[in-house]
């Protein structure tokens, strides 16, 4: 079932990739005030470095994203998810040449791309803008500044801001107590399941609101089938 999905994906990357080359809809300028545009700066669309960065935040980001937060993990566990998630890079288009064998080269690659991509842009600024409200729709009363608060305590520092993420909630100093205390504190017996309950919760409620969304016909639904 995963390597079909990953099929799936490569071929959904592939038909974005030809419609942004030949559709008469997407305008080949750099022109900002142009809606739907491909810049010829932008290089090719969905390209190798493109592929290798988004793979690099499904795996060294959410590494660091734990460790920011103060969540303890197997070190050969996170060896293992790096890997796992180059295998699947590799099914993509990825070149294999391009992959990192350790967590150690992935760090110094998403770096490298960091330096060479990261940036402000309207168009960021707009996606985080969507993504944000979505998220803190879902969150129960009294946790709607949550989602941003996670993301400013989660990415590295900047990034939240060449983005436009609000300031965070008054109580993001405890997250850094959270993260100072975390790993004392899991040794407590039945400590895990405590520490589990507000991301269960929050969970829900995302998962709660998106099918809601499908159920009133809100959301149109996506599917895309390989055979």
């Amino acid at each position: 079932q995963g390597h079909l999905t990953v099929r799936g994906v490569r071929l959904l990357h592939a038909v974005v990739r030809d419609t942004i080359l030949t559709s008469p809809a997407v305008t080949h300028t750099c022109d900002e005030a142009v809606p739907r545009r491909w810049c010829a700066a932008w290089g090719h669309p969905i390209n190798q470095e493109d592929l290798l960065g988004t793979l690099l935040t499904f795996t060294v980001s959410v590494l660091n994203a734990l460790d920011r937060i103060g969540i303890p993990y197997d070190d050969d566990g996170a060896e293992g998810y790096v890997h796992a998630w180059c295998v699947v890079g590799a099914q993509l288009g990825i070149d294999p040449g391009l992959l990192p064998l350790t967590r150690a080269e992935a760090t110094e690659l998403a770096d490298t791309i960091y330096r060479r991509q990261h940036g402000a842009s309207a168009a960021g600024e707009q996606l985080m803008d969507v993504l944000l409200a979505q998220m803190e729709l879902a969150m129960p009363w009294g946790l709607r500044k949550l989602p941003r608060t996670l993301v400013r305590q989660m990415t590295r520092p900047g990034v939240a801001d060449l983005v436009g993420v609000p300031k965070a909630a008054w109580w993001r100093s405890l997250l850094d107590a959270t993260r100072a205390t975390g790993s004392a504190l899991r040794r407590v017996p039945g400590a895990d399941k405590v520490f589990a309950v507000p991301g269960d919760l929050l969970g829900r409620s995302m998962i709660r609101m998106f099918v809601d969304s499908e159920l009133d016909g809100v959301r149109p639904a996506f599917r895309l089938d390989v055979t």
